[in-house]
């Protein structure tokens, strides 16, 4: 009998690892939205596929996005002055969340991941705590779910690292 796993939320990070585990673990992903409101809702962050998160959906055979629009480099500029320009190591792909992300869900439940629609809080946590054998926390920019220690010794980072702000305009 396989290992249950539940990950909680399906944003890159959870859409990844349950790709990479649903061939050895039963794989069930807790999401608050279902795929069609993400498909048709806004556009909740950036997501800009570096090479290391292609390399990762070319392993665990996630679905190909067209890639006719590959980043090379990088610009931060505030006005008219360059403050950043870097070319990357690999090409990138600047993927329409919405899209990206919905048709993972599908994907995935094809291949036999299961799906709950549920914001998770602390108690329905200690509830998955019981019927997991592991429940990870893929939360992103909303999580951690519930605050944790940090272990100073085993990390040298104490504060998130996550300052990334980006505007879409039309016009």
């Amino acid at each position: 009998m396989k290992k249950k796993i539940c990950i909680i939320g399906s944003g890159t990070a959870g859409l990844q690892l349950a790709y990479s585990l649903k061939e050895e673990f039963d794989v069930t992903v807790t999401h608050s939205n279902s795929s069609d409101k993400i498909r048709n809702g806004r556009i909740m962050s950036t997501q800009v596929h570096f090479g290391s998160t292609r390399t990762r959906e070319n392993r665990f055979k996630m679905p190909k996005w067209e890639d006719k629009t590959l980043l090379k480099s990088i610009h931060m500029t505030i006005g008219n002055q360059k403050l950043f320009v870097g070319k990357l190591k690999e090409p990138a792909l600047s993927v329409d969340q919405r899209f990206s992300f919905s048709h993972c869900l599908k994907d995935l439940e094809n291949q036999g991941v299961s799906f709950r629609l549920l914001r998770v809080n602390k108690d329905q946590l200690e509830s998955l705590a019981d019927e997991f054998d592991l429940t990870i926390d893929c939360s992103g920019k909303s999580g951690p779910l519930f605050p944790f220690p940090i272990e100073k010794q085993l990390s040298p980072i104490q504060v998130p690292q996550r300052k990334c702000i980006v505007g879409y305009f039309l016009g």
